[in-house]
């Protein structure tokens, strides 16, 4: 619950006891770490030690117009990057200080709401990303905020943070080979609902960062172009992008003139796989999976398989009265399907 709007009814009581400090020095009170950035009135640095609390009164959005937070902004992508790879602070609550250009003032507590939030979260990524997905999907949990919190709306004054566009960049890690697309509509107007970055060439270690811009770039392929980037808070997350979330494995043994089988297929992603026109076959070692068969070789039918999100199944069987030649000319085992080649593996046979 916010702290009483009226100035005059905020004492160092109410506060030390909202913010949990013990003292009831004003200064100590103004300039302490406990207060909540995210609160819309709190202490900030504003050369004035009696500004005008009335209507229109913009104080509270200090002097620079950040509202107490450091909020840096880059005019290229390396620029951006560098700072968040070598770990420069941003977003941090800057208190006044004191003094004739920073005075503390008990009154900025009026209205002070202790449990804010920020208005702006991204969204967590998924540690693993699959590129024969081909998108990998990225959002900002955009609250709405009560009328003692920050909105974007209220933050910044040379770049209004309503008035710029949500957008995501990929670098893989240890290069400079940096891709970004943005929103097409201001965060104002409804952006920052998701964003579908293209991963489908990607593979490696990659840093995802969020970000605001003040001018849209829409794709990754669209020209680079002068921009203006503000990192948004805990703007960057790791993600490891593999090949492809199917994985097909197929083992086996062969004796007495029979083809015994394993084939287990995994399902990385979170919807359903189905395989059409599955079928494995005994083929021998001087024979390519799509040379046409010989005596001794056999096809069998396995129909359908799905295999549900983020799961496995195995397939065991048999092949019986193949590869009387086996002795001499070797054989393996290839699982094939009619959805995707992808997904067709050889299999050897286990000494």
């Amino acid at each position: 619950m916010a702290l009483p709007t009226i100035a005059t009814a905020i004492t160092t009581t109410i506060v030390k006891q909202a913010i949990g400090v013990g003292s009831n020095n004003v200064g100590a009170l103004c300039s302490s770490s406990n207060i909540n950035k995210w609160s819309k009135f709190k202490p900030v640095r504003y050369a004035q030690v009696a500004p005008n609390r009335g209507a229109g009164a913009n104080w509270w959005q200090a002097q620079d117009g950040n509202c107490g937070l450091n909020i840096p902004n880059y005019p290229s992508m390396p620029a951006m990057f560098s700072a968040l790879r070598s770990g420069v602070t941003m977003w941090n609550y800057l208190q006044p200080r004191g003094g004739a250009s920073q005075p503390f003032r008990l009154a900025d507590f009026a209205g002070y709401e202790h449990a804010a939030k920020p208005p702006l979260v991204p969204m967590r990524l998924n540690p693993t990303y699959y590129a024969s997905l081909g998108t990998m999907g990225t959002a900002l949990d955009l609250r709405v905020q009560s009328a003692y919190e920050l909105t974007i709306n209220d933050i910044g004054r040379t770049y209004n943070l309503a008035d710029m566009y949500f957008g995501v960049a990929i670098c893989k890690q240890g290069t400079s080979g940096y891709k970004y697309m943005t929103d097409t509509v201001t965060m104002g107007n409804g952006g920052g609902g998701g964003i579908n970055v293209p991963i489908g060439g990607e593979l490696g270690t990659y840093e995802v960062v969020y970000f605001l811009a003040a001018t849209p770039k829409a794709t990754f392929n669209d020209p680079d172009i002068i921009n203006t980037f503000i990192p948004i808070p805990d703007a960057m997350q790791i993600v490891d992008i593999q090949s492809s979330a199917i994985s097909v494995f197929v083992t086996g043994s062969f004796a007495l003139m029979q083809a015994d089988y394993s084939i287990t297929i995994y399902n990385n992603q979170p919807i359903p796989l189905t395989l059409n026109g599955c079928n494995i076959a005994f083929r021998y070692g001087n024979k390519a999976p799509g040379d046409a068969m010989v005596v001794g070789e056999k096809n069998k039918s396995l129909g359908t398989v799905t295999v549900q999100g983020n799961s496995s199944t195995t397939l065991t069987g048999n092949i019986t009265a193949v590869g009387a030649d086996y002795p001499t000319l070797g054989g393996y085992l290839y699982f094939s399907n009619l959805t995707n080649t992808a997904y067709n593996k050889r299999g050897e046979f286990e000494a």
